[in-house]
């Protein structure tokens, strides 16, 4: 169910027989949180005699079907009320306690989950409350493209929810990380909080290699370093995709579940794209749809550094979107990336045994050792061709146990 403004009529004089007796109606969603027209227009059913410039509910799917007296009906919008006048409790965006919108429930019916790759269930982390609430834009990997396009087109959206969250948290301080040359989206982002006069901050990042892990991203904008193994709410705070954000908002404001999905596809492709899709859709029909320059590829789920490798030709074709599926990269079957992640480990623990000479670079240059980790890379590869003779747990605990800090 939404609320739309009637802004025209349609005509047809040659109509499918169960249509015979509707008038059908140009209607444009409306953001029921400030007002401004929302999506594309869309045509609706009218059973009540509705004119235009008149503000109406509208119902999709089987409930217009429902609401058109009969379930064969080929509508799938239907307006069934007038709206005389509608008050938004600020209570619901500004004041924590009983009164405010469940956000909790809305999301969690949604299906939503964390839209940037990790999946974790989004009404989990926001049953809580946190000083800092941070939006994510900062897209992590190269070759992906989705966070800036969401920015981008979706900025006024990205804004009102963020506040939403915030508000639901008790957050003091709402910001919005991404790198500094992302410059048409901090334009764009600038413009919907000045627009709304949202008290959100735009943290601007230098480019470099992982901006987007969300730890590495907490340290930069607080000050403080979540521990080892921790989580960002340790230090009083919740970290959030802006695509996870754009979900919440259509939760929000028009009961939408999780349905569809955002992403780019680059690489061996004749034209980059972007691409919103229902979820379940084949990866290779994005694929074409970019117009692959290969025909024998193999495929990341994600970016080039941590996404999944898919190379096997039927699991090719058996992939599939799924929530957190944020790009496609094409890529030839020799490619380094792909043939390095074929390789066996035991392969790749000689090559590095035999590459390590103790520069210590590793350790010096590691993210995480930056901002005050106990990781320690040189020290897991000085201790590598001992692995399979440590009997001792706190042995090998000593040996590798940075390594599990790397992973959290």
């Amino acid at each position: 169910m939404r609320v739309a403004k009637v802004i025209g009529n349609i005509w047809s004089t040659r109509k499918e027989e169960k249509l015979s007796g509707f008038k059908l109606l140009i209607v444009q969603p409306i953001n029921v949180l400030d007002g401004s027209l929302d999506k594309a227009p869309i045509v609706a059913a009218d059973t009540i005699g509705a004119g235009v410039g008149e503000t109406v509910i509208v119902v999709g799917g089987s409930s217009a079907r429902s609401a058109a007296g009969d379930m064969s009906v080929p509508v799938d919008a239907t307006v069934v009320g007038i709206v005389d006048d509608q008050e938004i409790d600020p209570d619901v965006l500004q004041e924590g306690g009983e009164s405010r919108m469940n956000l909790i429930e809305t999301v969690k019916s949604a299906g939503i989950v964390g839209a940037g790759g990790a999946g974790f269930p989004t009404h989990i982390k926001l049953n809580t409350k946190a000083e800092w609430f941070i939006v994510n834009a900062a897209e992590c990997e190269p070759l992906i493209e989705t966070d800036k396009y969401l920015c981008r087109t979706f900025a006024d959206r990205i804004v009102v929810a963020a506040t939403a969250v915030a508000a639901h948290l008790g957050a003091q301080h709402i910001v919005i990380a991404l790198k500094r040359k992302y410059e048409p989206e901090i334009a764009a982002l600038q413009a919907a909080i000045d627009k709304t006069g949202a008290d959100i901050r735009l943290f601007p990042m230098a480019t470099f290699y992982p901006a987007g892990d969300e730890q590495t991203m907490v340290q930069l904008v607080t000050g403080k370093t979540v521990p080892e193994r921790g989580l960002p709410i340790d230090v009083g705070a919740v970290v959030d995709n802006v695509g996870t954000l754009l979900n919440i908002y259509s939760a929000l404001t028009e009961g939408a579940p999780v349905s569809s999905k955002f992403l780019s596809v680059t690489g061996e492709v004749r034209e980059p794209i972007m691409l919103h899709v229902p979820i379940g859709t084949a990866i290779t029909e994005c694929i074409q749809a970019a117009g692959p320059r290969i025909s024998d590829y193999a495929v990341i789920l994600g970016g080039p550094m941590m996404g999944k490798v898919v190379s096997d030709p039927e699991a090719i074709r058996a992939a599939v979107v799924t929530k957190t599926t944020g790009n496609l990269l094409v890529l030839p079957r020799d490619h380094y990336l792909i043939t390095h992640a074929e390789r066996p480990i035991d392969r790749i623990r000689v090559q590095a045994r035999s590459a390590c000479i103790q520069c210590r670079m590793c350790t010096d240059l590691c993210p995480r050792y930056l901002i005050g980790h106990q990781i320690r890379p040189n020290l897991v590869m000085r201790n590598l061709y001992r692995e399979n003779f440590i009997e001792d747990n706190d042995e090998f605990l000593r040996a590798f146990g940075d390594a599990a800090n790397c992973c959290s």
